[in-house]
């Protein structure tokens, strides 16, 4: 429980501090960076504490995160340079509405995952491993997606 309390504080310390800046990459920087400084004997070459663990998965998503977003501004820049028209909407338009529903869906699955574990020690890491694998399988999606444009 100690692990937990310390990863809260954590977040809500470095999440405060972070949501000042604009845009997701610098944000998710900025939190990674904190949680590094804040927290920097974590071993997470091999995590063997429920607390390195939840801390290791938690930077995990953030660079996940980061992946994903530089990944999505790869995107918008192509469009801008090359917008196309489909069912009377820019395919961006469409993609921008999709990138929306999956980011709701991301949050509401990983929460379905962690819940079984709410209030124990290793929820944190449950939640934080869901949305690193859930947000790179979409980065891949988006790659994938982006070569045929």
């Amino acid at each position: 429980m100690a692990g937990f309390i310390l990863l809260a504080l954590l977040a809500s310390a470095t999440t405060s501090d972070c949501r000042t800046l604009k845009g997701a990459v610098l944000r998710d920087k900025c939190e990674l960076r904190q949680s590094v400084e804040q927290i920097p004997e974590a071993h997470c070459d091999g995590p063997k504490t429920q607390l390195d663990m939840n801390i290791c998965s938690y930077r995990d998503y953030l660079e996940s995160d980061i992946e994903l977003n530089q990944t999505w501004s790869r995107i918008e820049r192509t469009f801008d340079r090359e917008p196309r028209q489909f069912s009377g909407q820019t395919d961006f338009g469409s993609l921008l509405e999709a990138q929306r529903a999956w980011l709701v869906y991301r949050e509401k699955q990983c929460n379905a995952e962690a819940v079984a574990y709410e209030g124990g020690s290793m929820q944190p890491t449950v939640e934080s491993t869901c949305l690193a694998r859930v947000t790179r399988a979409r980065t891949e999606e988006l790659k994938a997606l982006s070569e045929y444009n």
